[in-house]
Formats: C-alpha cells, sequence, structure tokens
C-alpha cells in the first residue's frame, strides 16, 4: 500500500510540474505575442505620429517667427525717438554688464557703485 501512495505522489507532483511548465509556455508566450503586436503598431503609428509632430513645428516655427517680426516692426513704428534710444542705451548697458560678469576684474565692485552713481 504505500508503493501505491509514493507511485500516486510521483504521478500528482509530475502532473503538478507539467501543468507548471505548460502555465510558464503560456505566460511566455502571450508576453512574446504581445511584445510582437507592440512592435508592429509601434511601426505603424510611427509615420504618422512624425508627421503630426513636424506639423506642430512647422506650425510653432511660423507663429514664432511672424509674432516676433510683427512685435519689433510695430514697435519700431510706434515708439517716439527718446524711447528708441533709451531701449538702445539699455541696450548697451546690459552688453556691457553680461561682459564684466563673464570677465570679473578686481575692480568690479568699484564699477558696480560707479554705475549705480552715475545712473542716479
Amino acid at each position: 500500500m504505500n508503493e501505491e501512495s509514493n507511485n500516486t505522489n510521483n504521478r500528482d507532483e509530475a502532473s503538478f510540474e507539467e501543468q507548471c511548465s505548460n502555465k510558464f509556455d503560456n505566460v511566455k508566450d502571450a508576453f512574446k505575442s504581445g511584445m510582437d503586436d507592440a512592435r508592429e503598431k509601434a511601426k505603424e503609428a510611427a509615420p504618422k505620429v512624425k508627421e503630426a509632430v513636424e506639423g506642430v513645428v512647422t506650425d510653432l516655427a511660423y507663429g514664432l517667427s511672424y509674432g516676433s517680426t510683427f512685435l519689433g516692426t510695430f514697435a519700431q513704428e510706434f515708439m517716439s525717438d527718446a524711447v528708441k534710444d533709451g531701449v538702445k542705451r539699455g541696450a548697451e548697458a546690459g552688453k556691457e554688464a553680461a561682459s564684466r560678469a563673464r570677465n570679473p576684474s578686481k575692480d568690479t565692485d568699484t564699477l558696480v557703485i560707479e554705475d549705480v552713481e552715475s545712473a542716479i
């Protein structure tokens, strides 16, 4: 009777191992199938997405170019000579300040104080 019980246990264990093996094969096959389907769909979608992104970038570049050109031209026509002169001097002062910030010297603190005093 003990031998029968051992044989039954051995068959049950073998059956369990086969079931597990089959389930793992099924999971592996499911993952592989999912990967294959995803690759196929991505290859189909990529050209459409690329076209849409290119369209958006082109429209954005056009809009930025148009807007900045229009604003600059409008501002130039609208501003008085005094305002234009102030913008020009401010731009030059900004360039000088940026240059000094890039190449600091020992007298930087003195220059800043002198600039503030001359502006007042």
